[in-house]
């Protein structure tokens, strides 16, 4: 994928790597094998050309500590791509606004209870109400009490965003099953299975290919039908 997002003119950053701490005599799994990856890819459609990437992906070879007289293993590999949230801002417009002014009340000197300072504002859509009284004049109140809005909007936002980029990540990554599955990868055979066009491709060699080695275009090939299958 390094190479792959390079070639795609893509900048790639933000690179953390986990890496597995299996002994050296475990017959079963690489001591240097990444357990978990992740980067951030900046670039022009980064999502759009890098989305049917997410899913599980399968691969099936001998271990590289065995022989080939090895039973093949089957193994799987969770990919997940996520768009970046930009900075997010409230903007509030004075329809959704219900403005009222009163007079302040409780501790606070002698301009309590004698001006209508205090500010109170109900956001319509939302039905969020605040209220501000902290200060001796109508406007300063009434900036308080929309930053309060914002603040609380904001807040709202966020903890939906965060909601929905949680639920998208499970449902790329799924259970790891081998029944979701969207693409196999066989070392014995260097083939490529894209199991949601139902299509196999044949590469040279599978460790090279992986290694970016091999160009792209069977992957190319397979993004390009599914995007006509996504229309």
């Amino acid at each position: 994928y390094v190479k792959y997002v390079t070639e795609l003119g893509f900048s790639l950053g933000g690179i953390n790597v986990s890496k597995g701490t299996v002994g050296q005599n475990s017959k079963f799994s690489s001591t240097t094998g990444i357990t978990q990856a992740s980067a951030e890819i900046s670039g022009i459609n980064v999502f759009g050309q890098l989305k049917f990437e997410s899913g599980v992906h399968r691969v099936q070879r001998v271990p590289v500590t065995g022989s080939k007289n090895d039973r093949m293993q089957t193994s799987t590999c969770s990919v997940a791509i996520l768009p970046k949230q930009r900075e997010m801002t409230v903007k509030l417009q004075d329809k959704d606004l219900k403005i009222e002014f009163m007079r302040a009340s409780g501790a606070g000197g002698q301009h309590v209870n004698t001006t209508d300072s205090a500010c109170r504002i109900t956001h319509l859509p939302t039905g969020i109400v605040v209220k501000s009284q902290e200060e001796r004049n109508q406007a300063q109140n009434k900036r308080n009490a929309l930053e309060k809005i914002k603040n609380i909007i904001f807040q709202q936002d966020f903890n939906d965003m965060i909601g929905k980029l949680s639920s998208s990540r499970k449902l790329q990554i799924g259970s790891m099953n081998r029944n979701e599955k969207i693409r196999t990868y066989h070392f014995g055979r260097h083939t490529l299975s894209e199991h949601r066009l139902k299509i196999t491709k044949n590469v040279t060699n599978m460790v090279s290919f992986l290694s970016g080695n091999q160009g792209f275009e069977v992957l190319e090939e397979f993004h390009k039908a599914l995007a006509d299958v996504d229309r």
